[in-house]
């Protein structure tokens, strides 16, 4: 196990499983979700994928944090924040859509070709990543209060 959190209703345990590659998958996260009253998974699994390199950094130690949101009452849906190798990932705990990214900033280019093929297309908040250089040992925390929510990230 690589992670664990607790929604703040007391009923469910987020787990953060990290697994080895097992074709056809590679090496990857899978975020579950364990019903505490009736002890049973729910049918809920997001995979996030991971490097061959990455794998073997965790098997030595620890560089994965993540914590749970309040239910947002726009979207009737709590979130996961995951910090993983200097990356940043929120997924929607009702969908399982990732709804905020670290990454490059999309540039006029990018519109342009998004223009002519709408595949893969990233509808989320995007972080720019020249913005956010962290250290691996970077753990997040979650505030929410007056309908927002407020990401804290604490250096290691």
């Amino acid at each position: 196990m690589q992670s664990i959190s607790i929604r703040l209703t007391g009923t469910e345990l987020i787990v953060i499983l990290l697994f080895n590659a097992y074709p056809p998958q590679g090496p990857n996260f899978t975020v579950f979700i364990v019903d505490l009253r009736e002890m049973t998974l729910r049918d809920f699994r997001k995979k996030l994928p991971v490097s061959v390199q990455e794998y073997n950094t965790m098997m030595k130690r620890t560089i994965i944090s993540c914590d749970v949101t309040r239910v947002l009452g726009t979207s009737g849906s709590d979130y996961i924040f995951i910090m993983f190798n200097n990356r940043i990932r929120c997924i929607s705990l009702f969908s399982g859509q990732t709804v905020v990214r670290k990454g490059p900033l999309p540039s006029a280019d990018d519109e342009q070709e998004e223009k002519e093929e709408d595949t893969d297309r990233f509808n989320g908040c995007i972080i720019d990543e020249t913005l956010l250089d962290l250290p691996l040992s970077t753990d997040c925390t979650v505030v929410s209060f007056e309908g927002r929510i407020h990401l804290v990230l604490l250096q290691g």
